[in-house]
């Protein structure tokens, strides 16, 4: 889980970038079915690759993992439908109808890929506000 800092630059990043992300992003996954479940790992989060119809494969992340789930690395939380029984009833076979972009957990940003309306795939972006601001400071300074 993200510290408050963390979370205030994700927010800053999506409000930046997230048009632009948008855009990008409904050109690469509009109307693309995901077809295949790759398969669960465990590391920090509980996540799956997923291959697409133009054969494209994308990491997905399911929720966050438990100490003991990193630790075995498997899902084991018994309180939950796991990934793959969800994404089996849910997700594979379904075309992708819409894209949003959003840090709706304090850790990462991710690109959200609509099946319906209420079903998605989080594919996180990998963004690192350390870097991001650092590089933008950098910019700002050679101005």
């Amino acid at each position: 889980m993200g510290s408050c800092a963390r979370h205030s630059a994700l927010v800053r990043f999506v409000e930046q970038k997230g048009e632009e992300l948008i855009k990008e992003y409904e050109e690469i996954l509009v109307g693309k079915v995901v077809e295949e479940f790759l398969g669960t790992f465990v590391d920090y989060h509980v996540k799956a690759d997923v291959r697409l119809s133009g054969g494209e494969v994308y990491e997905t992340h399911y929720r966050w993992s438990s100490e003991e789930e990193d630790w075995e690395k498997k899902e084991l939380e018994e309180d939950y439908e796991t990934m793959e029984e969800y994404y089996r009833k849910m997700i594979i076979g379904k075309r992708i109808i819409k894209v949003t972009v959003g840090s709706e957990r304090d850790d990462e940003c991710y690109i959200n890929a609509f099946v319906d309306d209420e079903n998605h795939l989080e594919i996180p972006l990998f963004f690192d506000p350390e870097s991001y601001w650092l590089e933008e400071d950098e910019q700002d300074n050679e101005l």
